[in-house]
């Protein structure tokens, strides 16, 4: 069971890996979009246009600025272009992970059941102990009030009490002997 139980916490790790390696990728690719500051390129550009029109620039200078655009929306295209392969070479490793352990799924379920098992073993055990340290308790109870029953028995034959009344086992210490469920749940 270690063993396999190693070899998925080790898929897992690479999944985990990989991912947070692409995520780092994809967030350096969405600064480099940032940093291309493109939307400012296209006003100056437009800007240009207008002032080429009015002949208050070279047409010079306005094909320049038209080639810093057109150079940027390039290297947007290809920035995005880059962040889907990203995306996609991550789905796939974690794709392959995912399937990797699957292939090893009746192994991990046999693995599992086999430590269910024992620990079902182990609650059982611990059930027949208690029970038998219950037992113990109650033997000890009654010892600790056999005095009190003769007591109450010879008061009865001499008549001076009409009968014999010893609080019941369960209610002296049954609430503290009582597991409730919410016990159970909260240990474990």
């Amino acid at each position: 069971m270690k063993n396999i139980k190693k070899i998925v916490a080790g898929l897992l790790n690479k999944a985990s890996d990989a991912t947070t390696n692409y995520e780092l990728a994809l967030e350096r690719k969405q600064e480099e979009l940032v940093q291309l500051q493109l939307q400012g390129e296209q006003i100056k550009l437009k800007d240009y246009h207008k002032l080429a029109l009015l002949q208050q620039v070279s047409e010079q200078t306005y094909e320049e600025q038209k080639q810093v655009v057109a150079s940027m929306t390039d290297k947007i295209q290809s920035i995005q272009l880059e962040m889907k392969q990203i995306e996609l070479y991550k789905t796939e490793d974690v794709e392959a992970v995912i399937a990797e352990i699957q292939a090893n799924k009746a192994e991990i379920n046999k693995a599992q059941q086999v430590e269910i098992q024992a620990i079902t073993e182990g609650i059982a055990e611990a059930k027949r102990d208690y029970l038998q340290k219950l037992s113990e308790l109650g033997k000890q109870y009654d010892s600790a009030i056999h005095e009190e029953g003769l007591l109450q028995s010879f008061l009865v034959d001499l008549g001076k009490q009409p009968n014999v009344y010893l609080p019941y086992k369960m209610e002296i210490l049954g609430v503290g002997a009582t597991v409730s469920v919410h016990e159970v749940e909260n240990n474990l």
